[in-house]
């Protein structure tokens, strides 16, 4: 999976974004609360974009302010259950 594709593309032109690294089959990015809407489906396009044929590309989304307080999304990118998790979020903030 090229890691370049973050920063190759508008993201971090257009949106509050950062990738910040790799960790295993996990990618770590920081969005704004504002602009996740708009960040979390183009992410998920890039990680689930079919890359071997022989094996499936899917890619799980979880929202949080590290590993252990993930808010789980699932496999599908599923705009109210994201808005549902951003709510929760801005509760703990």
């Amino acid at each position: 999976f090229p890691v370049t594709i973050f920063g190759d593309s508008r993201l971090i032109d257009d949106y509050d974004y950062c990738f910040y690294f790799s960790v295993h089959d996990e990618t770590v990015h920081s969005v704004s609360i504002k602009d996740t809407p708009a960040v979390v489906p183009i992410l998920h396009g890039f990680m689930t974009k079919q890359f071997l044929t022989t094996v499936p590309s899917a890619s799980s989304i979880g929202l949080g302010k590290n590993f252990g307080q993930l808010i789980e999304i699932g496999e599908v990118c599923d705009p109210e259950k994201l808005t549902e998790a951003l709510e929760k979020l801005n509760a703990v903030q």
